[in-house]
């Protein structure tokens, strides 16, 4: 039975912006915080962990170089995407210096459920919500279980990786940001108050 279903191509459709002085302060710096405070340097930190040197300045610009070109087309912002990083970044795809296919499986991916949006909508919109919701939560649990060990099982900045734990966990939203950005705001700081010599004694990857 395929009622229901669309089997349309999905097509660009250009849509102008309307600029508002309220909006780019109210939402668009909020935004910009997120972007580069939380995704990217979730997804910063990934690449890291797993011994990369990622270009954090080409990374950033290459965002906001995306974030005004995608809103053009009724898109958000393309930046590096932290839980999709750590999950192409994961020991499930494979060595280290082999993951990067991965990524490039991801955009092919992306680009053709983008071409059939239409399908792609229409089928999940037939998926119970809990399912869907299922779905992605086990696409998640070995990024998970990666990073509560990478957090906890080195012995460094336990306080604060706890802290931020609990902090996203909670969902809270202050200033219209979510609780990832402030998960990273409360874990540093955490750390920095608490944990000053394990900072001491880590020398930045990025030196």
């Amino acid at each position: 039975n395929y009622n229901g279903l669309d089997f349309g191509i999905a097509t660009p459709v250009l849509v102008l912006p309307a600029f508002n002085g309220a909006a780019c302060i109210s939402i668009g710096i909020p935004l910009a915080l997120l972007i580069v405070c939380a995704e990217n340097m979730q997804a910063i930190g990934v690449q890291i962990a797993i011994g990369k040197k990622p270009p954090v300045n080409g990374i950033t610009i290459i965002s906001g170089i995306g974030g005004l070109i995608s809103p053009f087309f009724g898109g958000h912002n393309c930046n590096i995407a932290g839980p999709m990083t750590a999950w192409a970044g994961s020991e499930d795809c494979g060595p280290v210096d082999k993951r990067y296919v991965a990524a490039v499986w991801c955009g092919i991916i992306f680009a053709i459920t983008g071409i059939f949006a239409p399908l792609t909508m229409s089928v999940l919109g037939m998926l119970p919500g809990e399912a869907t919701t299922v779905i992605i939560g086990l696409t998640l649990v070995s990024m998970i279980i990666g990073g509560l060990e990478e957090s906890f099982g080195s012995g460094k900045f336990k306080f604060g990786s706890f802290a931020s734990f609990a902090v996203a966990m909670s969902g809270i939203v202050v200033l219209q940001i979510g609780s990832a950005f402030w998960a990273l705001v409360v874990g540093t700081a955490i750390s920095l108050l608490l944990e000053k010599k394990d900072y001491d004694e880590m020398k930045s990857p990025l030196d």
